[in-house]
């Protein structure tokens, strides 16, 4: 018998090493109990309810987002029917922003924690009263929760993963070296999932992380903050020290970057230090659309700083939301077509415009009766090439529908020509956007695509003998 057991809820298309999950793993662990994680995306309901029978904990925990939640009940439901002493636990952005909600979609959840799960999750292993517990909501009580505030996060020991079987999520080591988020975009819950305040850990803990992981074997690291940029300083700091202490062997990506915060002073200081992608929130291409989201941004600072990085050689990663209303067809396909501009925009990532529970926009699309039936909008994913949730045929679906054909020949697009791009850039032959979009265009054949990846596997034997 154990105290606890975590499962990873977070259901993506392939497996991404959780670190909100590793963080509370980490506090139950250097509180003293003993616990076991599983993880959806590795193990199946029956290896899972196995794994449940054989360990006997007290408490299973469960960390999910809105996407797939019902999946996730699914399981839950069925441990509680095999194992009805079990105490579960519901946290994460859905438990966020569904409250008290969830013991009505779901019955076999008996507390939701609000917020970070650090701290009152060893407070219920300990066996605090509930009703003492910052955050938590508990079915046996009211549904008012006792108020919770953000963590002084100066004294969260980052995750070790001890209990995790780290050869399952690749070679990148993710690292969240801050939390929250002081921006409204509409379209996004980080604020009320996150934190409305922005904390970032330490420049020396940033740096005794990373040295951790290196002394660990990681030479790939992904930086998945929400701002990543947000304290230059900081950043500058940390380029500096890899550069100084001379880890010439390391590859860094960079998630949650926005444009505003990159100046050519901090592209150029993170190039220095091997920072290879980066990853920012386009949304949309019109000023107008930028608004309705709140993005807090122009399209012209947007462009400016992707021109940057495209100069400097970034592989770059885009989002772009299609479907905003009032958006008319042709100022979404602008934004369709935007990465043509820019030769090292390698992938875009295409979402449809979803009221989610928690966010800004979930509100307005209520009030604007976009919203007809509140389980249309726990959808399967969120963004385009994996599952589509049900249709609920408003004007955000009818955008999305009629330019889908157009968002998924740009995404052969961008796939070829990241093709062709890197094997010329290994031949060492330099190309301008025009004409590697052109070339690109005659590869979509499907015979000129083998007969030019025949001729670069040519050149590069050539090359390397």
């Amino acid at each position: 018998m154990i105290d606890i057991i975590l499962i990873n809820g977070y259901r993506v298309g392939y497996p991404v090493l959780p670190t909100g999950i590793g963080y509370v793993a980490q506090a139950i662990e250097n509180a003293g109990f003993d616990y076991d994680v599983c993880d959806v995306n590795l193990q199946s309901h029956d290896q899972i309810m196995q794994m449940v029978k054989d360990l006997k904990p007290r408490y299973v925990g469960c960390g999910t987002m809105t996407y797939e939640t019902e999946k996730n009940y699914q399981l839950l439901q069925e441990i509680k029917e095999a194992m009805p002493q079990i105490l579960i636990v519901l946290g994460g952005p859905h438990a966020i922003a569904a409250q008290d909600n969830i013991f009505q979609e779901c019955s076999a959840i008996d507390i939701v924690i609000q917020g970070e799960g650090e701290e009152a999750i060893v407070k219920l292993l300990h066996g605090a009263p509930y009703h003492t517990i910052p955050g938590v909501l508990a079915r046996a009580l009211p549904s008012e929760a006792m108020p919770h505030d953000l963590l002084n996060i100066d004294h969260v020991a980052f995750p070790t993963y001890h209990k995790f079987d780290l050869s399952k999520y690749g070679d990148i080591m993710n690292i969240a070296s801050s939390r929250g988020c002081v921006y409204k975009c509409s379209f996004c819950g980080a604020p009320k999932f996150l934190g409305k305040k922005w904390r970032a850990f330490p420049l020396e803990r940033m740096i005794g992380e990373f040295e951790y992981w290196y002394g660990k074997g990681y030479r790939r690291f992904y930086f998945s903050d929400s701002l990543f940029a947000l304290n230059k300083s900081r950043i500058i700091g940390f380029c500096t020290y890899i550069v100084e202490y001379g880890y010439t062997d390391v590859e860094f990506t960079a998630d949650g970057v926005r444009a505003d915060h990159l100046t050519s002073e901090i592209l150029k200081q993170m190039k220095r230090a091997n920072f290879k992608s980066l990853t920012l929130g386009v949304e949309s291409v019109n000023d107008e659309t930028l608004a309705f989201f709140k993005k807090g941004e122009s399209f012209s600072q947007i462009d400016n700083a992707i021109s940057m990085a495209d100069s400097l050689g970034f592989d770059i990663t885009i989002y772009l939301i299609i479907g905003a209303p009032e958006e008319t067809y042709n100022q979404a396909m602008k934004s369709i077509q935007y990465p043509l501009k820019y030769k090292n925009i390698v992938n875009t990532v295409f979402s449809k415009l979803m009221p989610i529970m928690g966010t800004p926009y979930y509100e307005y699309a209520t009030k604007h009766q976009l919203v007809f039936d509140e389980s249309v909008y726990y959808p399967k994913i969120e963004a385009y090439g994996t599952n589509e949730r049900e249709r609920s045929h408003n004007a955000v679906e009818e955008i999305w529908e009629a330019l889908y054909p157009a968002i998924e020949k740009m995404s052969k697009h961008l796939a070829i020509r990241n093709h062709i791009n890197k094997g010329l850039k290994f031949l060492g032959l330099p190309i301008e956007v025009k004409m590697l979009n052109n070339l690109t265009q005659i590869c979509l054949n499907p015979v000129m695509f083998v007969l030019i990846t025949v001729l670069f596997r040519i050149a590069k034997s050539l090359r390397l003998k």
